[in-house]
């Protein structure tokens, strides 16, 4: 026994030795570790898990890693199966961001497996190496076998029919992974099923398997192994020989609160019940498979913001079916390689670049000098996020230039540009990769294609500490007495309608003339301080009577909301929102800050239909609101989509017909109790017993944010 540990120290010195010395050396050295059968030897599987409503797991942490056993070392092949991998806190911490790259191997000494889970003795030696995955190129026209894993337990039925299954996922008339994946990459990558000639108990893709025992007493992992290990025997076959991603839908009462899982940059992904036929989450797992991470939002004040970007699948996925139809965000788009005849990197160290951004949508009508998707530097990625055809229901920032960040665990969504203000408005990154400089990108003009032969798509100017529309920008939107040369950003309130009942607000479009001097809006006054400025030009200008409110001509009622509110880089307050440069798009109706600022982004507007007026529709003759809503569901629907658009007089006269008032929905705080630091509280607790600053700190566990909306500002979360 002593020898043999001589022997282990003297090899374990070599690896060390030779670590600094030539890598020949530690392969040698790690190859003898792997030879012997006192070791353990995975490759590590990135894991992914999205969890239910109602769950207490923290999902700033959803990545876990599962142990794929090497059954050869000499030849890499490994077995069928996968197990949990509890890696010790220290290893963890310290290997966090090579583990995620999903391309290792690892070796642990006298780890053993049992009940799903690899048992890692204490203080025992574990290796971390290189792997040996080749991850798959999906440029270029690309088709992927699929299987679908019907499974259903003792006691425990599918939610879905085989045929509901192979239509869910294959349909091409549909919502489906089929339809939707050939339509985002614009016909490039296709999923068929895997053809029933490879086995009798195939049908349209899915494969039903049944196993002897109940769903609910073990772990998920443990009754994916049973259904991979059962459907081998049925069709006589490793699966991933067969297929190039296998779907594998668990019954509805698996043990745990998870709802879908998948393994990234490998075959396997898993639902739990209903949600094996939600597109969302087919779309979210799969990408998984093909090696997206999340898109999210900026981490700040502890607040992950994990899924918080929902403009594309990888971020929230939503338990409807059919529902919704949207694609992936320009980091995605770019990893794909789908659009690299169309992708642009622009090295801003050059200067100003100016050009044509069309939307990935158009992508087949661009022209050769039309880019859908553009990378700066080495992390920032931006698209047009055309809300229309297989994007048609993009949930964040619609038919807006959106900008995201590439980071170690996914993407995350720095902001958008409004597609309507011109010229006025611009995204910052300050000292742009430690440049000293700010990095601005903003939207000169917009043209919209004919969606036959032409795209749509931005004039747009990136560069560092310069934009050039070709345009001189007006310094009057400075907030300064002083004329500025540098471009600002225009505080214009999006959704503001000169004709609708606005109370007592600002005109923050009209230009008020400073004689002597320049033109100033009432964005001006606002971010002046109260004192002999404001008072002057308030009192011999006509400001009075454009910036009613700000002057102190009329007043109102409305006011902002509560002391903070949750909003993409976590906790924010009115006061924040005031000294944003893209303020207009942060006001945006259906958005936070427009939710919880009322005041400051003038959101308190009465909306009405004026029955007193009458519109002309052909011969039909005059007719008003009172008309159109006396008639059946099934016409009036028809008759809003002619009357309800802007050519039209009913859309500002029908304002409450045509949908076009603004809908707060209300909030309130759950009653039910939530664990916090092994107490139990209720939300009554968290509003009344703490300040806002503890509040905030609390508020920032996920699953108390969920439960106290109200108390935690995530009303429109």
């Amino acid at each position: 026994m002593i020898l043999r540990k001589l022997a282990w120290f003297f090899l374990l010195c070599k690896l060390s030795f030779a670590s600094s010395h030539d890598d020949d050396s530690i392969s040698t050295a790690i190859r003898q570790l792997e030879d012997s059968a006192e070791y353990l030897k995975c490759n590590v599987i990135v894991v992914d898990t999205e969890y239910g409503e109602d769950t207490n797991v923290d999902e700033s942490d959803t990545d876990e890693f599962f142990c794929n056993p090497i059954v050869n070392a000499e030849s890499g092949h490994s077995s069928s199966f996968s197990y949990l991998l509890e890696l010790p806190l220290d290893f963890l911490n310290n290997n966090r961001e090579k583990l995620l790259k999903g391309d290792r191997q690892i070796l642990i000494k006298e780890g053993t497996i049992n009940n799903g889970t690899v048992i890692i003795p204490d203080d025992t030696r574990i290796i971390l190496k290189p792997g040996g995955r080749v991850i798959e190129d999906l440029s270029g026209y690309v088709t992927r076998r699929v299987l679908v894993l019907r499974v259903s337990t003792i006691g425990s039925n599918q939610t879905y029919t085989t045929d509901e299954l192979s239509h869910n996922f294959f349909a091409d008339n549909d919502l489906t992974l089929k339809s939707q994946y050939a339509a985002c990459s614009h016909g490039k990558l296709t999923f068929e099923p895997v053809s029933s000639n490879v086995s009798d108990h195939i049908e349209g893709g899915v494969l039903d398997v049944e196993l002897n025992v109940t769903a609910h007493s073990m772990e998920r992992n443990e009754l994916g192994n049973l259904a991979i290990g059962e459907a081998e025997r049925l069709i006589g076959n490793n699966l991933i020989d067969v297929a190039n991603n296998i779907i594998i839908c668990q019954p509805p009462d698996s043990l745990g609160d998870w709802v879908a899982y998948a393994y990234v940059h490998q075959p396997y992904s898993v639902y739990k019940g209903e949600w094996c036929g939600f597109i969302s989450a087919n779309m979210h797992e799969v990408g998984h498979n093909l090696g997206f991470k999340h898109s999210n939002l900026p981490a700040a004040q502890g607040s992950d913001g994990i899924y918080g970007d929902r403009t594309d699948y990888m971020g929230w996925s939503y338990p409807r079916q059919k529902w919704p139809a949207m694609c992936f965000n320009a980091q995605k788009n770019w990893q794909t390689g789908w659009f690299a005849d169309k992708a642009l990197h622009i090295d801003v160290s050059n200067g100003v670049w100016s050009g044509k951004l069309a939307t990935f949508v158009d992508y087949d009508n661009a022209k050769d000098d039309e880019y859908v998707v553009i990378k700066v530097g080495e992390k920032l990625y931006f698209q047009y996020n055309r809300a229309k055809g297989m994007n048609a229901q993009t949930h964040d920032r619609p038919n807006e230039l959106v900008v995201v960040e590439s980071k170690l665990e996914g993407t995350e969504l720095l902001g958008g540009l409004d597609g309507n203000q011109f010229n006025s408005t611009f995204f910052q990154y300050n000292n742009f990769e430690n440049s000293n400089k700010t990095l601005f990108i903003t939207i000169c003009s917009r043209h919209d294609g004919n969606n036959i032969t032409d795209a749509d798509y931005f004039q747009i100017s990136v560069g560092l500490d310069a934009i050039d529309c070709n345009v001189t920008m007006s310094p009057s939107e400075s907030p300064s007495l002083s004329p500025s040369s540098s471009p600002s950003a225009s505080r214009v309130y999006a959704g503001h309608h000169p004709d609708r009942g606005q109370l007592c607000d600002d005109d923050m479009e009209q230009e008020i003339a400073i004689p002597g001097f320049l033109n100033i809006k009432c964005s001006f006054l606002q971010n002046s301080p109260e004192g002999p400025v404001r008072d002057f030009l308030c009192n011999t200008t006509r400001a009075s009577e454009v910036c009613m409110e700000t002057c102190g001509t009329c007043s109102d009622s409305c006011k902002d909301e509560g002391p903070f509110f949750h909003y993409e880089k976590g906790f924010q307050d009115c006061e924040w929102l005031r000294t944003q440069p893209n303020f207009e798009s942060l006001c945006r109706p259906g958005d936070t800050p427009r939710y919880y600022c009322r005041e400051t982004c003038n959101s308190c507007e009465s909306c009405t239909d004026n029955n007193e007026d009458s519109f002309n529709i052909l011969w039909w003759g005059e007719k008003n609101c009172t008309w159109v809503n006396s008639m059946p569901e099934d016409k009036k629907s028809w008759w809003l989509e002619y009357l309800c658009v802007p050519d039209q007089k009913a859309y500002d006269t029908c304002s409450k017909t045509c949908g076009r008032c603004e809908a707060f929905p209300e909030c309130h705080d759950s009653t039910s109790e939530f664990t916090y630091r092994g107490e139990r509280h209720n939300c009554d607790w968290l509003a009344s017993e703490l300040k806002p600053d503890a509040r905030k700190t609390v508020c920032q566990r996920r699953h108390i944010m969920r439960k106290c909306r109200s108390t935690c500002g995530t009303c429109t979360g």
